[in-house]
């Protein structure tokens, strides 16, 4: 038996405005299928040993390819479906990154503001000069959440009874106390460090302004308007499930693919949640990449000043955008990308604003061969849709 305790330290993630909902896009087609790209994805998915993936091209709003693939479980004969919500992981971090942006619009935040501005108790010296754009692009040296303390702040989050916002600002506390990864002539290296704690201490500081917390934050301010009602946080499914009404993570145990069920919660634990911890289906993803293009192109619903816009897609030194997105190749043309991974899901968007195109692609494992497999078939996809 899968011992829970087990699961939960184990993982690690390796992304003013109208309460109304905005139309972003027509109802897809509920299974539009090149023949080519279906070949492709059967061919892949064998390879990789791939228990299901989903796949959504669209390009200038028009699905190009929209289907899912697979079992849902390898121990049980069900089918994923069109409408079946997967674990987006560090993707969700782009969200909490426009959150963010929409503070900023509210004026209740800026990009240059001190972190510990927004708290109430002192850091360790190499920190205080942290600022909220530091966090958006991992440029703050910090530790990552199973660094800090030796590890002893995630192992005990398995039993915390605190609340969720506590516990957030638990961690803020205890990564900003501690030095960082790195200290360079006195001071913190904030040279780019991709690190979760991050974007928990950017929700921590949301919960901060709103009084409220960060999940409510991005259901009544993205999901909503955006209408994205299959979006939640954590295990999709129900906890007393025997047969799996979503896609069931997947492990390897004894060389040996197995499923999760829900009960066992395969993902990290609630407080890691603004750096990873959406699911979505993929139509309602999309819808999300949608106003990101719409906002790129200066027609956004929810993120309008034209400033603001800038900044979410400008790219930092690291190559890393103040949005929560990683710059894919060296083309003119920008396209942004990112992959989010609880260890036992996978899923991988990429679009390109200008091209009013996107590629959503998500698979219930991420073992490394899996992985690798999955990412070779994103490749071809993107050459062909969207490099010039």
């Amino acid at each position: 038996m899968i011992k829970l305790y087990l699961l939960f330290i184990g993982l690690y993630i390796t992304s003013s405005c109208s309460s109304h909902p905005v139309t972003i896009q027509n109802s897809l087609a509920l299974d539009t299928q090149d023949k080519d790209i279906s070949r492709l994805i059967k061919e892949h998915q064998l390879k990789g040993e791939i228990p299901a993936l989903g796949l959504l091209l669209l390009k200038e709003g028009r699905a190009i390819y929209f289907s899912t693939e697979g079992l849902r479980s390898v121990q049980h004969n069900t089918y994923v479906e069109i409408t079946d919500k997967w674990h987006l992981g560090s993707d969700t971090k782009a969200m909490t990154a426009f959150l963010i942006a929409l503070a900023v619009q509210e004026s209740k935040i800026n990009y240059n503001a001190s972190v510990t501005k927004f708290l109430d108790f002192k850091s360790n010296k190499y920190n205080e000069n942290i600022k909220i754009s530091d966090l958006l692009v991992h440029e703050s040296g910090l530790k990552d959440i199973g660094e800090i303390n030796g590890g002893k702040i995630w192992m005990s989050l398995a039993t915390s009874t605190l609340p969720i916002t506590e516990q957030r600002i638990q961690i803020t506390k205890a990564a900003l106390n501690e030095s960082p990864r790195k200290i360079r002539a006195g001071s913190a290296d904030t040279t780019f460090s991709y690190a979760n704690t991050n974007y928990i201490i950017l929700g921590a500081i949301l919960e901060k302004i709103y009084q409220t917390p960060w999940e409510n934050l991005i259901t009544e301010k993205i999901f909503k308007p955006l209408t994205m009602d299959s979006c939640s946080f954590g295990v999709a499914g129900f906890p007393d499930e025997t047969t799996p009404s979503q896609p069931w993570a997947h492990y390897i145990h004894e060389n040996k693919l197995v499923s999760i069920p829900p009960k066992y919660k395969a993902d990290n634990p609630p407080v890691i949640g603004p750096a990873g911890s959406v699911h979505c289906n993929l139509n309602d993803w999309s819808k999300f990449i949608s106003e990101l293009i719409f906002t790129y192109n200066k027609k956004g619903h929810l993120l309008h000043k034209n400033e603001l816009t800038e900044h979410y897609f400008k790219v930092a030194n690291s190559s890393y955008t103040f949005g929560g997105w990683g710059k894919h190749g060296d083309s003119i043309v920008p396209v942004f990308q990112h992959a989010g991974s609880n260890t036992f899901n996978y899923a991988l968007a990429t679009f390109s604003p200008a091209k009013n195109t996107m590629i959503l692609m998500t698979m219930n494992t991420a073992q490394p061969k899996s992985k690798i497999v999955f990412n070779k078939l994103h490749e071809t996809l993107v050459k062909r849709f969207l490099t010039p």
